[in-house]
């Protein structure tokens, strides 16, 4: 990252403290890799230690291994209004709990959540939902058998052209179009369980010719909204659930100590124990 030998002799020390079953090579590799993502120098370790609980709890979701954790994770945190101003390591806390808070009480992953939020974090800030809104129709929409792709496709086509033909959505709400674009703007995810409330009341033909009309053209929109509509009960549980988890912010690390304090965890970490501590000038030369 830029950094002095000296300094990174002094992160390596850091890191070989930080207790985890993975062992000091994924932790390097975490650290590492956080390097070449620009975070900054003093949240690195504590950044590594976050990721590393991440790369323990979510272990099954991202066989790719933790590099590509640390990634994802740094990703969606540079994304979001909710967790650009916060240092890297609380993000992880934040947004590793929200995900595994939705995974205890369903089939959601945290793959997909990470594939899904990257995907709409493309979308401008003042146009989508909030994180724990996504996260919480992530859930439903995975669950329910959807892909990322398609999942984050159909919300997105939603949310674009609800925007271009707002006196076509408005009059569907019965407002007048400023107060509709004021109104989507302002509480967007609102916006999106009321439309699927609506075409939830709809039969499939009367749907499929409202959303014509309002140009809505996207198969996967379709599915989207169909998919929400049967599920709004569980859309607001779960978006709840992912808001109050992500306030939170403590999930994460309960799994993570429930993983590794386990048996098979004190096993991996008596066998790192013994393994040969990673050589200094080499991390270094990584490093630097």
């Amino acid at each position: 990252f830029g950094v002095s030998t000296e300094a990174a002799k002094t992160l390596n020390s850091e890191l070989t403290s930080i207790d985890n079953r993975e062992g000091p090579q994924v932790l390097r590799e975490i650290a590492i890799e956080a390097g070449r993502l620009d975070v900054p120098a003093d949240q690195v370790r504590d950044y590594t230690e976050a990721v590393g609980q991440a790369a323990v709890a979510m272990k099954s979701d991202f066989p790719e291994g933790a590099s590509v954790l640390t990634q994802d994770l740094t990703q969606i945190k540079n994304l979001y209004a909710e967790t650009k101003a916060m240092d890297y390591p609380e993000s992880v806390y934040k947004i590793g709990s929200a995900m595994k808070s939705l995974a205890d009480t369903g089939t959601a992953t945290a793959k997909f959540q990470s594939d899904f939020l990257k995907r709409m974090g493309q979308l401008p800030e003042t146009v989508r939902p909030g994180v724990s809104s996504l996260m919480g129709y992530a859930a439903v929409l995975e669950e329910a058998g959807l892909t990322s792709e398609i999942a984050s496709s159909g919300l997105s086509a939603l949310l674009i052209v609800s925007g271009k033909n707002s006196a076509g959505f408005a009059k569907l709400f019965g407002m007048q179009k400023k107060e509709f674009e004021d109104w989507k703007n302002a509480k967007p995810a609102e916006f999106i369980n009321a439309l699927s409330e609506k075409m939830s009341k709809m039969s499939g033909t009367q749907a499929a010719q409202t959303l014509a009309a309002l140009k809505v053209e996207s198969q996967e929109a379709f599915k989207v909204l169909g998919t929400l509509g049967n599920n709004l009960d569980k859309v607001t549980v779960k978006q709840e659930q992912a808001s109050k988890a992500f306030g939170e912010g403590t999930r994460l690390t309960e799994i993570f100590t429930e993983k590794n304090e386990n048996l098979a965890g004190k096993l991996e970490r008596a066998g790192n124990k013994l393994a040969t501590w990673f050589n200094n000038s080499t991390f270094a030369s990584l490093l630097g």
